[in-house]
């Protein structure tokens, strides 16, 4: 069920551009993102991630209004020093190697506060759902879940032009991210929070 799902999702943003006039314009970007986890979930993993990507598109209703929409994935990885755990009545002590991976699905709306513009700089609003899961290694021993959650993400960011005639670009932003994801395991955490900067190109249609 999570399967279809997520593949649902992944094709209606891939058929939602096919369905709209050529001449409407359309931004989609390809970015790497670096994920900081921040406030209590930074108890559990405060490590950065380097590990994730996201996909996102930009269809305008007036010069300075678009639809977003996007989807991603960041894993987050952070081995702990040793700690001893207790559960039902037995105790283990050892490093523990902790994990979240995420893959969030968006969709809002944009200002682009200068669309003719070489840079043109935005600001945006997104809500959606995430499923995640959360895992831990003691020795041989595995604690996993898995879970979804709902999103809310404000994002800040610009697309640069290569040039007037060109149709692509780059593109740059941060986003905080709130998910109402929790996990219990010794370190807490209830709302998952988490900042990406991504950086990627971007793709320019009906300019």
């Amino acid at each position: 069920m999570k399967k279809i799902l997520i593949i649902t999702c992944i094709a209606i943003i891939g058929f939602l551009p096919t369905t709209l006039k050529s001449q409407t314009k359309q931004y989609y970007s390809i970015d790497w993102s670096i994920g900081i986890p921040i406030g209590s979930s930074s108890d559990f993993i405060s490590a950065v991630s380097p590990a994730g990507f996201n996909f996102g598109g930009q269809i305008y209703m007036t010069d300075n209004v678009a639809l977003d929409f996007g989807v991603g994935w960041n894993n987050f990885y952070e081995l702990k020093d040793r700690e001893t755990y207790t559960k039902g009545g037995f105790a283990i002590t050892a490093a523990q190697y902790r994990y979240i991976s995420y893959i969030p699905f968006k969709a809002g709306g944009m200002y682009n506060f200068m669309p003719s513009s070489k840079i043109q700089p935005y600001a945006g609003l997104n809500i959606g759902f995430n499923y995640m899961t959360e895992n831990v290694f003691i020795q041989e021993n595995l604690i996993w879940t898995d879970q979804y959650g709902f999103i809310i993400s404000p994002e800040i960011g610009a697309f640069l032009s290569f040039d007037e005639e060109s149709s692509m670009g780059l593109h740059v932003s941060a986003a905080y991210t709130y998910n109402t994801n929790e996990f219990s395991f010794m370190k807490n955490y209830k709302g998952f929070q988490n900042i990406t900067f991504n950086v990627g190109l971007t793709f320019m249609l009906g300019r």
